[in-house]
């Protein structure tokens, strides 16, 4: 791949910079903007690291940290926008090959169901009370997407 000279990233993030004015026009809550800008930080953070961990043999690939299937882990799935899960939440890992991981997220159970649980009773399954919690067991839910 060709090298992006400094003018020519100054250009694109002039561009990107505009680009995100235009969205906050029609955002009135800043909200999305402020979610996509600290997704593209977070992208450019993780980035770096495994690009450093790839490059320096004195440190494990942080790519290759294996996580034994049917266990259940705390899970960062980052800064996303819109419905998908982010930030935060215990999962179960289903599937792993070298640097793709397959799992499914859980969700604990509040005083009452949410309205996306509502919506969706015929993909969640009911998984009663799970042990390991920070705080003891925690009753949960597990999201199936056809």
């Amino acid at each position: 791949m060709k090298e992006l000279r400094n003018d020519k990233l100054g250009n694109k993030c002039k561009k990107l910079y505009y680009d995100i004015l235009n969205l906050k026009k029609i955002d009135i809550n800043n909200y999305y903007c402020a979610n996509l800008l600290d997704w593209f930080d977070e992208v450019v953070l993780k980035n770096t690291a495994l690009y450093k961990s790839k490059k320096d043999t004195t440190q494990q690939d942080q790519e290759l940290y294996k996580k034994s299937r049917q266990n259940v882990y705390w899970i960062n799935f980052g800064r996303n926008i819109g419905s998908e899960f982010q930030d935060y939440h215990y999962a179960v890992v289903l599937f792993e090959t070298k640097y793709t991981a397959i799992v499914v997220p859980l969700t604990s159970k509040k005083d009452h169901d949410p309205q996306w649980i509502i919506e969706h009773k015929d993909v969640i399954v009911d998984l009663g009370e799970v042990a390991g919690y920070p705080d003891g067991k925690q009753e949960t839910f597990r999201q199936m997407w056809n």
